[in-house]
């Protein structure tokens, strides 16, 4: 008995009507040494694409030691096609886009880890590739995720070895049940798969076409819907990348953008415009050359802020730059009054802002704060400032100091902060990297909250009619001047069961509202701020 594992699949293969060929496992190249010649002596095989080898020739291979083994695609095996999915996530959203159409078709794991589909139809075709995927580090910048090969072509099947060491692996059927279906329903498998597309051009395409859309982005008329000075003053004070980011577009290691929910950098930035290539980014309105979005400042402005209307943005705008609106009573596309339009010098006399000392900051801080503003360019003052006050948050009443020995005066750290900086100097994202762990512990408390309000609601015994009149009694004791602590007390007293919501961080609130939130939570931090 031969011990080889590739011998029964030889063999299945040739009695199920299906060329084969020898397989170099390290290269993955057709075993030359074992391969017939042509008329220059060379290896070849060329005849394996017209006819099928007989199972003696295929022994000798086996006796020879082969360790893998391919079949051939094309008329020679019956209309043989296989797909060949590199990037494996794309099999599975291929798997969800076709269906049922999928079913019944065999499939195996690559020794790569990807994975191939079998089929026959009347015209597989030849080996066509069907998507790409971008990578930077490739010279075109981008990879093949998905192929075909048919006619001319292989693929190399289990239980053969890779280049890595590992073995191919049936996932479903096998050589023997290599169904026949209709070039229709090949078709369709074929295009739900080019429609996973990531990255249709080169770098130099993708290039160029994005060169020629800022292009003809720059010709437009600047002077949109009259306030074309309002437009030209936010451009020059806000950058694209700011802005992108306060959106939650976020930058990838190669340096262009990935759109909110993406996975590839879709988003570039060149010359104070973005260009958006997603068909999935909200911002590819598909009106730029090749098919992209592209956008200035003002334009994100615009889209992210107010809806897309370019009136109630410029009066935005004009209120954040100091530039008066058009004259009440004039044509809304009038040029309005720009006394302030251009930047104003500081006045004279005034101290340059000293550089920030990292020294200055507690050790545990030091390094942190230190990485956050080193990765998000922004001013470390920003990020310092936003990390010593929530610090002294977190720390509460947990730990004091008494300045004078003689009595019981205690100081806790109750810090307050405020950012100064000119419009899109990363004050937000800034503070936002900082208090994302604490944002985080606020969502989970939220959900936890919420799962215990409903078991409670659930199991406790209160009718409506005494929830309505105990609302009614908080909130006329509100009205009629009473301590919002003291109400907030009777309330847990009252219903010493009812599930309190642990809060980290409260924004925007009324003072009622914040004493009865610090009066049920006494022992945690809280965190506020106003933007």
């Amino acid at each position: 008995m031969n011990a080889n594992p590739i011998s029964t699949v030889t063999v299945d293969f040739i009695n199920s009507g299906m060329s084969i060929i020898p397989i170099d496992h390290t290269s993955k190249r057709p075993a030359a040494d074992l391969l017939p010649r042509n008329d220059e002596g060379k290896p070849t095989w060329k005849p394996y694409q017209t006819a099928i080898v007989d199972e003696a020739t295929a022994a000798r291979w086996i006796d020879a030691g082969v360790q893998a083994i391919a079949v051939v695609g094309g008329k020679v095996s019956g209309g043989l096609l296989v797909l060949d999915f590199d990037v494996a996530r794309l099999y599975d959203a291929w798997r969800v886009a076709v269906g049922d159409l999928a079913d019944g078709l065999p499939l195996q794991r690559t020794g790569g880890g990807g994975y191939q589909v079998f089929l026959r139809c009347p015209d597989p075709g030849g080996n066509d590739k069907l998507a790409w995927v971008a990578d930077e580090r490739e010279e075109t910048g981008r990879i093949i995720a998905i192929e075909t090969r048919g006619e001319g072509g292989y693929a190399v099947i289990a239980p053969s070895f890779h280049p890595s060491g590992y073995q191919y692996e049936w996932l479903y059927r096998g050589p023997t049940n290599m169904p026949v279906v209709s070039q229709e329903r090949a078709d369709k498998l074929m295009a739900a798969a080019r429609a996973l597309d990531e990255a249709p051009m080169t770098r130099r395409e993708r290039e160029t076409i994005e060169d020629q859309a800022l292009q003809a982005h720059r010709q437009r008329p600047s002077n949109r819907n009259g306030h074309g000075s309002v437009i030209e003053a936010f451009n020059q004070s806000h950058m694209v990348e700011a802005l992108l980011e306060s959106h939650g577009y976020t930058k990838g290691a190669r340096g262009r953008f990935i759109r909110p929910g993406g996975k590839s950098e879709s988003v570039s930035v060149k010359d104070g415009r973005s260009c958006h290539w997603s068909s999935n980014d909200p911002l590819n309105d598909g009106k730029g050359k090749g098919g992209c979005g592209c956008h200035d400042a003002f334009d994100l402005f615009t889209l992210f802020e107010h809806g897309g209307d370019v009136n109630k943005a410029v009066k935005a705008a004009a209120v954040l730059l100091r530039v008066n609106g058009p004259k009440a009573g004039h044509d809304a596309g009038a040029t309005p009054r720009e006394p302030w339009c251009d930047p104003q010098p500081l006045p004279a006399g005034l101290p340059p802002v000293m550089p920030f000392d990292f020294y200055l900051l507690p050790q545990a801080l030091h390094d942190w704060v230190l990485d956050v503003s080193e990765r998000m360019q922004c001013p470390p003052d920003y990020c310092a400032a936003t990390a010593m006050i929530v610090a002294g948050a977190l720390i509460g009443r947990t730990v004091a100091i008494r300045p004078k020995r003689q009595d019981d005066w205690q100081v806790v750290p109750n810090l307050f902060g405020m950012m100064v900086g000119r419009p899109s100097m990363m004050k937000s994202p800034a503070m936002g990297e900082i208090l994302k762990f604490l944002k985080l512990l606020e969502v989970t408390a939220k959900e936890e909250y919420a799962q215990a309000m409903a078991e409670f609601e659930a199991t406790a015994i209160v009718s409506d009619a005494t929830k309505k009149v105990r609302k009614e009694e908080i909130k006329k004791a509100v009205k009629d001047g009473g301590n919002a602590n003291a109400i907030a007390a009777k309330l847990v007293s009252d219903h010493n069961d009812v599930p309190i919501r642990r809060r980290y961080i409260v924004n925007d609130t009324t003072v009622e509202k914040l004493g009865v939130i610090l009066n049920e939570n006494r022992m945690e931090c809280c965190c506020s701020w106003m933007n």
